[in-house]
């Protein structure tokens, strides 16, 4: 919830429904986390991460614009741990995201 210098978390919500990220928003903040950047699409999402400094990512796999899955191997070249979210129950799905 808060790094080491004991400011909140910076969190990067990715997902290409405004409510979905509005009702993350309102739930992370709650919880002490502080969501700086917001994204519908993998090219918006690219582009926050290369101006800002995120903790986390929190995507969706599904976007209007892109893959999720794209999108997480770029998070983690760039250091960026991700919590990925899906309505997916498919197992190959699941696979894929953990490698």
């Amino acid at each position: 919830m808060t790094s080491a210098d004991n400011t909140p978390s910076t969190v990067l919500l990715v997902d290409d429904h405004p409510a979905v990220r509005h009702s993350l928003t309102i739930v992370l903040s709650a919880q002490g986390y502080r969501v700086t950047g917001e994204a519908d699409t993998y090219k918006d999402a690219l582009a926050l991460i290369d101006s800002n400094r995120f903790d986390i990512a929190i995507v969706d796999l599904t976007l209007r614009e892109g893959s999720g899955l794209t999108l997480i191997a770029d998070l983690k070249l760039r250091h960026i741990p991700s919590l990925v979210y899906s309505m997916h129950e498919s197992q190959s799905i699941v696979t894929r995201v953990l490698e």
